[in-house]
């Protein structure tokens, strides 16, 4: 994805705000923010490139829709249904089609809907139902092959941007197996009706209205050409499930606290007696310590990537009060001492050996070093104590000079720096440390 994507959507996000309050009041589509998104390209975002759109990663995926929820979480929310069918359809390689047995035309018919994606159509997606969710076994949404092609009829609920978007994603069950579950892509138009059912606050916009289905599509409208990969390409592509809403929902929580600033600033409240007298300076200090991140690790078994061999933790209950997490009326309070990196000192090196004694190895063998760097002195402990050499945490230290202290996702950031390097580590010891306080350890083995 070039810069222009992140560019794109920044410049976008204020506009998206400017319109955001009165959609949800009315509870009107967000028609312009859609007019703009497919002026700006972004409907290809997912595209690959040899098909005319941008080629995107998971990654700068989530970088774009963080920037759009900061302008409109609705608007953020409905253009990531179009992501996930664009990004699922796109990531199918032709060795995956191969392995599923997706013959040519289907590979053909696949290319034609993300082309067409790249030129500005946009997909919605039709899963969820009542009762069911979106258990794909549950569905009662069924289909049945016809001489002109597929036959579906059945009714779906949360169906984001329904009535807008130029086709639907549909899941439903045969009616010869109830077992086999399939997808189709159904373009908008006649046998589709949108019932008004959606009035949720601060979402109205996404219009998430029942989609009523009785409706004939082409043979081509079968994703992949083949029944039954429905529930195959879910286990595939699991982010697309999950992971993919966590971006839309960390720009919703950053523009929060956008606006939570700017009318305290504008009417002045945070001068108010009352107000400052509730002001902790320690609370405000130890909360600016920590950056925003929000990461997602896939764990498959027999996947490629690193294996992990153990979870391990050693907890030093006489220094509870060291790294304190408390839930109160305010909202959490934190509670760090400077004597943390001391009690790491006592306890890293037992960890550590212990952990790679159990597996025949020692820490002259680990070529990855996945160090939590909660600051500078922690890191600089974690060096010592381990007697590492000079450039054993440079991935923990780039990591906290470009991102900052991000809490527990910091170290997934520093095993994604590790691992795309030139020469990625073939063994790796990740290290992180809790409230307890607690140190934790993970020993992880490169596949392949």
């Amino acid at each position: 994805m070039t810069v222009h994507a992140l560019e794109a959507a920044r410049r976008l996000a204020p506009r998206f705000a400017a319109r955001a309050a009165e959609h949800d009041r009315d509870g009107s589509f967000p028609v312009e923010d859609f007019r703009d998104l497919r002026e700006a390209g972004l409907f290809g975002l997912m595209v690959p490139r040899s098909l005319g759109g941008l080629g995107a990663s998971f990654a700068e995926y989530a970088a774009v829709a963080t920037e759009l929820a900061r302008g409109n979480g609705a608007t953020a929310l409905v253009f990531n249904m179009h992501a996930s069918v664009t990004g699922a359809l796109g990531a199918v390689t032709e060795e995956l089609a191969e392995a599923l047995g997706v013959p040519d035309e289907a590979l053909a018919a696949r290319d034609r809907l993300l082309t067409a994606a790249a030129q500005g159509s946009w997909y919605a997606v039709a899963m969820s139902e009542r009762g069911a969710g979106a258990r794909l076994s549950q569905l009662s949404t069924v289909y049945e092959a016809t001489d002109a092609g597929w036959h579906l009829k059945g009714s779906k609920t949360f169906c984001s941007g329904a009535g807008h978007a130029d086709g639907y994603l549909v899941a439903a069950r045969s009616t010869a197996d109830q077992s086999v579950v399939s997808q189709f892509l159904v373009p908008a138009g006649d046998g589709l009706t949108v019932e008004p059912t959606w009035d949720a606050l601060g979402m109205r916009a996404t219009s998430s209205h029942d989609l009523h289905l009785d409706v004939t599509v082409p043979a081509d409208r079968l994703l992949g050409g083949v029944e039954g990969l429905a529930l195959v390409v879910a286990q595939l592509m699991p982010h697309w499930l999950v992971a993919s809403y966590a971006a839309v929902y960390v720009g919703v929580a950053r523009a929060s606290i956008d606006a939570a600033a700017e009318h305290l600033n504008a009417r002045n409240l945070a001068g108010l007696p009352a107000v400052r007298a509730r002001l902790d300076t320690q609370q405000i200090v130890s909360h600016a310590l920590f950056s925003d991140a929000a990461v997602a690790a896939v764990v498959v078994p027999g996947g490629p990537g690193y294996a992990m061999r153990e979870v391990t933790s050693i907890t030093d209950t006489s220094t509870a009060d060291h790294m304190t997490w408390d839930v109160t009326d305010a909202g959490f309070r934190m509670g760090l001492s400077p004597k943390v990196p001391q009690v790491l000192s006592r306890h890293v090196r037992g960890l550590v050996d212990d952990l790679l004694a159990r597996h025949g190895a020692t820490a002259s063998e680990v070529d990855g070093w996945a160090v939590h760097p909660g600051g500078p002195r922690i890191l600089n402990v974690v060096e010592r104590e381990l007697a590492l050499p000079p450039q054993a945490l440079a991935a923990s230290r780039a990591t906290l000079d470009e991102h900052g202290n991000c809490s527990s996702p910091t170290v997934l950031l520093i095993l994604d720096r590790l691992s795309r390097a030139v020469e990625a580590p073939r063994r790796i010891v990740m290290l992180a440390f809790g409230p307890g306080l607690t140190l934790y350890a993970v020993l992880l083995d490169r596949q392949g």
